[in-house]
């Protein structure tokens, strides 16, 4: 029994490892269209690891609330694959340079900024975290570390408006708005454009990559949301107010991660990395030419 335990979790374990090299070879996963990024919003998992963030000492506080950090509901595969890539941690790096997660150790990246936003200026925070995605070898190429992650962008209370995507194997830039910064999108634009489903997005034909995939409730307080991670493939398949049901049947295990400073990354050289250029710069931007994206490809308020 313990043999075929063993065959069973391999092969569940190179499967999902297949599917992420196709996808990443091909440009496009299993939800390749908007509506099935929309549709896959409103799956259930059946087993999940829930992550909380460790409420830190009044020293190493990141100086937002803590209550701001992300509860993070990663989907747990049947089979047990999920012990060996699903869980995200500390990264570090071995004396040639290759990247390695300390999964023992769960950690979320975080960085704050502020934006810009025709006048107004609102608070941003980006979090960011590392799965290790197996040793590769066998396919002839070394895939390395897999990243996922949100940026927040806040409202004039100080609840999150707007919450981008790091990343998605469809290939789609994805966002979700508050249910609040929608309707009040309404009561200025009025409905939606041709093609769309939320009166917050822009013109189809101009934008066709980027994507609204729901509204999400506002809650009582500021806070963080939470964030439904799929298995092997590491797409987020859901944003979910605090205040609203959750979409899984039951929780394996509560696990508590660090929050430390994007600059942690830097430490193991991976500013250096043309993988922390694509992440840190073109996904998460600091610079000027990138401050008005979400002008661009939103259609927002004044005032918001």
């Amino acid at each position: 029994m313990k043999i075929v335990r063993i065959n069973l979790i391999v092969i569940v374990f190179f499967t999902c490892c297949l599917s992420e090299l196709e996808s990443a070879g091909h440009g496009h996963s299993l939800y390749t269209s908007v509506t099935g990024i929309r549709l896959r919003t409103t799956e259930n998992f059946d087993v999940v690891n829930l992550y909380k963030p460790i409420h830190p000492e009044i020293h190493d506080s990141p100086g937002f609330d803590i209550y701001m950090a992300p509860l993070i509901i990663q989907e747990i595969p049947s089979g047990g694959a999920g012990d060996m890539t699903d869980r995200f941690g500390f990264v570090t790096a071995d004396s040639s340079g290759r990247l390695h997660i300390d999964s023992t150790r769960p950690v979320v990246y975080y960085f704050q900024s502020y934006i810009d936003l025709g006048g107004s200026v609102h608070q941003q925070i980006s979090y960011l975290w590392c799965y290790d995605r197996g040793n590769t070898e066998y396919f002839g190429e070394n895939i390395g570390i897999a990243v996922q992650g949100i940026r927040m962008t806040m409202d004039s209370d100080g609840f999150p408006a707007i919450i981008e995507l790091l990343g998605d194997t469809s290939n789609y830039r994805i966002l979700y708005v508050s249910k609040t910064l929608e309707e009040t999108t309404v009561d200025i634009f009025g409905k939606p454009l041709p093609g769309r489903k939320y009166s917050i997005e822009r013109n189809q034909e101009d934008l066709p990559d980027i994507v609204v995939a729901r509204v999400v409730e506002r809650g009582p307080e500021p806070s963080g949301p939470f964030v439904y991670i799929q298995s092997c493939s590491h797409d987020i398949t859901t944003l979910l107010c605090r205040c609203e049901n959750t979409q899984f049947r039951d929780i394996e295990e509560d696990v508590l991660y660090e929050l430390l400073p994007i600059e942690e990354l830097y430490i193991v050289g991976i500013n250096d990395t043309s993988w922390s250029q694509e992440i840190l710069n073109n996904k998460y931007p600091r610079s000027k030419g990138e401050k008005n994206w979400l002008l661009r490809n939103l259609r927002l308020p004044p005032e918001f």
